[in-house]
C-alpha cells in the first residue's frame, strides 16, 4: 500500500529500509508455516533493490533476522538456506571494501549453527562445528565481531546430542572438555548447566561404551566446580543431570547399572535434605 501511494505521487510514505525490516520481522517472530520463506523473500527484494537505490542495502540485523526465522522454522532445508544468507553476508563484508553494514556477527554466525542442529539432518552436527571453526579462525585473523561465545559453543554441543550418529556423544564431551580448558583462562567460556546437562543427556541415550561411566565423570565435574568454588551457580547439578546419569546407567547393560542408579538416587536425596 506505501509503495503504491508512493508511486502515485505521495513521496511522504516511501518504504525505507526500517520499513521493510519491520516487516521482516514480523514474519520472523510468526510461528505460522512458510514464514521463513517470505522473510528470505523479502530480504531478495531489498538485495535487488540496493543495487540502484543503496538506501535499500539490508543491515547485519536484517540479515540476523531472517537467519533467526530460518533456525526456529523447521522449513524443509532451512539449514543450508540460511547458510546461504550468511555467505551472502560473508561475501558483501569481503568484496565491498568491509562493508560494514552486512558485517556477520557472532549471532549472524550462531543461528546458523542453530539452524543445523534444528535441521535433523545428519551432516547437522559436522556442519556446526565447522561454522564454529570459521569463526575461530575469522577471529583469529582480526574479526572481533565473530568472536564464538558459551551460546555458540552449547549450540554445537547441542546438534551432537541431538544427533543419532555414532560417536555423537563422544563429540560433544570433547567439546565439553575444550570449553573447560578455555575458561581457566577465558571466564566466558565456563560451561554452565544447561551445557553440561546437555552432554548428559547425550551420554545417556547414546549406547556407547562406557557412557555410564563417562556421565557420572561429568556430572562429578560438576559437583565438584559447584562446591569447590564458593558454589559456582552456572554449574549448579539440578535433577535433570543427576537423572540423566541415572537413566545412562539403566540403559547401560552393566550388571552395576541397578545399583548405581540407586547409589546416585540416595546422594540426591542427601543433597537435597
Amino acid at each position: 500500500q506505501m509503495e503504491e501511494m508512493y508511486q502515485l505521487g505521495n513521496h511522504k510514505v516511501q518504504p525505507n529500509i526500517v520499513t521493510y525490516s519491520t516487516v521482516i520481522n514480523a514474519y520472523a517472530q510468526s510461528g505460522e508455516q512458510g514464514s521463513a520463506f517470505h522473510a528470505e523473500r523479502l530480504l531478495a527484494e531489498l538485495e535487488q533493490r540496493c543495487e540502484m537505490e543503496p538506501q535499500f542495502t539490508p543491515h547485519t540485523v536484517t540479515y540476523s533476522t531472517v537467519l533467526h526465522a530460518l533456525a526456529k522454522s523447521g522449513e524443509r532445508g532451512a539449514a543450508e538456506r540460511a547458510e546461504t544468507v550468511l555467505r551472502t553476508m560473508v561475501n558483501r563484508y569481503h568484496q565491498r571494501g568491509g562493508d560494514v553494514q552486512a558485517k556477520p556477527n557472532t549471532i549472524s554466525f550462531t543461528s546458523v549453527i542453530d539452524a543445523w542442529a534444528k535441521s535433523g539432518d545428519s551432516r547437522g552436527p559436522s556442519r556446526s562445528e565447522q561454522i564454529l571453526r570459521q569463526m575461530e579462525e575469522m577471529y583469529q585473523l582480526g574479526n572481533h565481531k565473530v568472536q564464538p561465545n558459551i551460546v555458540t559453543y552449547s549450540t554445537v554441543i547441542n546438534a551432537y546430542a541431538q544427533s543419532g550418529e555414532q560417536g555423537s556423544a563422544f563429540h560433544a564431551e570433547r567439546l565439553l572438555a575444550e570449553l573447560e580448558q578455555r575458561c581457566e583462562m577465558e571466564p566466558q567460556f565456563t560451561p554452565h548447566t544447561v551445557t553440561y546437562s546437555t552432554v548428559l543427556h547425550a551420554l545417556a541415550k547414546s549406547g556407547e561404551r562406557g557412557a555410564a561411566e563417562r556421565a557420572e565423570t561429568v556430572l562429578r565435574t560438576m559437583v565438584n566446580r559447584y562446591h569447590q568454588r564458593g558454589g559456582d551457580v552456572q554449574a549448579k547439578p539440578n535433577t535433570i543431570s543427576f537423572t540423566s546419569v541415572i537413566d545412562a546407567w539403566a540403559k547401560s547393560g552393566d550388571s552395576r547399572g541397578p545399583s548405581r542408579s540407586e547409589q546416585i538416587l540416595r546422594q540426591m536425596e542427601e543433597m537435597y535434605q
